[in-house]
């Protein structure tokens, strides 16, 4: 029997057999082959970490099926499915589970030359694209990043794709800097963000960046990406706090007209819909203009749930991306 990952309340994971369900005539059967784990949002859905009324607390209903970030092979096509066929190399933004049903609108294909260790990491290019098409950054922008978890670390690949320059990355963890440049930063900086302003002022020569992107959901490092922007500058939020509530405005917005752009991968337009945006980050990746290579920093079977999750709450520090991979 097919299993998935469960959390049956907060604080408990199991792996669930289920049975296979049939198929509507507008869906198709998966096969998956790899998952990875969204770390803040699944984090937060796991420990019930949100304020009731958010949207947080509509969503997260226990027992909570998890994932979102999912690829495999087509094994069962229904009957007015067009355009994808059994075998086919798809994306599915479903659960991690060794099997997914899912209806034809949610499947982009996945192109011969991109591997599956790139192809996973789809739903967070699409998280992060909304970041940029949102902030509507340009060739030359200065961009400081904070935050080098997952998150950051597509944001700053999309920055240098984007043509931003320098992109400047601040984390207090030396390793994940690496990382990010590999991925385009230009500078890094080993600090927190409450005590980064003069290191960021010497960055960028003097100035503070146009654009900060805050990837950390810390309600507390907000005020401080406030302040370490430019004047009339952007401030984009991707990271989701789970009670807006603690989220607290500066004067920097007021008297220095500092604009907060929000960034969530439901902010799809009929000109980006998820496919179009799943083909320009595979393109990029297919040409080399996105490098995704060492973000892979832990992998698992299903079977060992519990263990990637118990690493990224008991250890964040030292994981990147962390995947199920699926026999």
């Amino acid at each position: 029997m097919p299993q998935r990952v469960v959390f049956t309340k907060p604080n408990e994971i199991r792996l669930e057999s289920f049975e296979s369900q049939p198929l509507a005539p507008d869906e198709v059967r998966i096969i998956t082959q790899k998952s990875i784990i969204s770390p803040g949002t699944e984090l937060r859905c796991l420990r019930g970490d949100f304020a009731p009324g958010t949207h947080w607390a509509h969503w997260v209903k226990y027992p909570f099926c998890t994932g979102y970030c999912s690829i495999g092979e087509i094994s069962e096509v229904g009957s007015m499915v067009e355009g994808f066929s059994e075998g086919d190399r798809v994306t599915a933004r479903c659960f991690h589970a060794s099997e997914n049903v899912a209806h034809v609108n949610q499947l982009a294909h996945i192109p011969d030359e991109i591997s599956d260790d790139d192809a996973v990491f789809y739903a967070l290019g699409m998280i992060t694209f909304m970041g940029a098409k949102n902030t509507e950054w340009k060739t030359g922008d200065r961009v400081l990043c904070i935050g080098a978890g997952p998150i950051g670390q597509l944001s700053v690949r999309w920055a240098f794709a984007g043509g931003c320059s320098p992109i400047v990355v601040l984390d207090p963890v030396e390793s994940r800097l690496q990382l990010a440049q590999r991925g385009g930063a230009h500078k890094t900086i080993l600090s927190s963000a409450a005590h980064a302003k003069d290191a960021v002022l010497e960055a960028f020569d003097g100035e503070l960046p146009d654009i900060v992107i805050d990837t950390t959901g810390s309600p507390a490092v907000f005020p401080h990406a406030l302040n370490l922007t430019r004047s009339h500058g952007k401030v984009l939020l991707i990271g989701d706090v789970g009670d807006p509530s603690q989220q607290v405005l500066t004067p920097d917005v007021v008297l220095r007209g500092v604009k907060i752009i929000g960034a969530h991968v439901q902010h799809e337009t009929a000109r980006w819909p998820e496919k179009e945006i799943i083909r320009l980050f595979f393109s990029l990746i297919a040409d080399h203009r996105i490098d995704l290579s060492g973000l892979i920093s832990h992998r698992f079977s299903i079977e060992e749930c519990d263990e990637a999750f118990a690493l990224l709450q008991k250890d964040p520090a030292s994981t990147m991306g962390v995947v199920f991979e699926y026999s």
